[in-house]
């Protein structure tokens, strides 16, 4: 599905809430891609994301990018950081022998919100 038709369905379906999960590490275009389902979503909509990141190309962040075909050096919640209101992050490390952190994030889409 592509952009255009998933933004089209958001806009029919008004959704309260979206979930980005372990996809936008994945994607090249990953910023593009979120900035425009986040124009779509409905004001007052809470945006999550829940991805895998690593700071360094650790053996196991090289693992799981050639598994998801990804890049999980990739800091995937600044563009919701960027954009949203009331935006909270949180990093766990349940995989500490791979060395690569979950990161959970999440925040809320204002009416007219400027960027910052």
């Amino acid at each position: 599905m592509g952009v255009e038709k998933l933004c089209t369905a958001i806009g029919a379906s008004d959704p309260q809430a979206l979930l980005f999960t372990l996809g936008l590490s994945c994607l090249p275009n990953w910023r593009s891609f979120f900035s425009e389902v986040m124009g779509a979503a409905p004001d007052g909509a809470r945006l999550c994301i829940m991805d895998v990141y690593s700071e360094k190309l650790t053996f196991g962040a090289r693992l799981l990018n050639w598994i998801g075909a990804g890049d999980c050096r990739r800091p995937v919640w600044k563009e919701l950081e960027r954009q949203a209101y009331v935006f909270e992050r949180q990093e766990f490390r349940p995989f500490k022998v791979l060395d690569v952190s979950v990161v959970v994030a999440g925040g809320t889409k204002l009416a007219g919100k400027a960027l910052r």
